[in-house]
């Protein structure tokens, strides 16, 4: 069990620091760290078959919407 949540984990760390030293401005990276409860929402309903509720999508519209808004402004 401590297997399957340590080394995940120091995985993502170290990729998450790579990500933050090969970005020019660190907001390019730290805007995408909103995405992980849509990715999470998304792999329950993939792998283990959760329907996900009215405000989880709605949730992961704004979360899409604000992405998009901050992309669309650094152009």
């Amino acid at each position: 069990m401590i297997f399957l949540g340590v080394f995940p984990s120091a995985l993502a760390y170290m990729l998450w620091a790579k990500a933050l030293m090969l970005a020019q401005k660190t907001s390019e990276v730290t805007n995408y760290m909103f995405v992980t409860p849509l990715l999470a929402a998304l792999m329950g309903f993939l792998i283990m078959g959760e329907i996900p509720a009215l405000s989880t999508w709605l949730g992961g519209l704004m979360i899409f919407a604000g992405l998009l808004l901050f992309k669309k402004a650094n152009t």
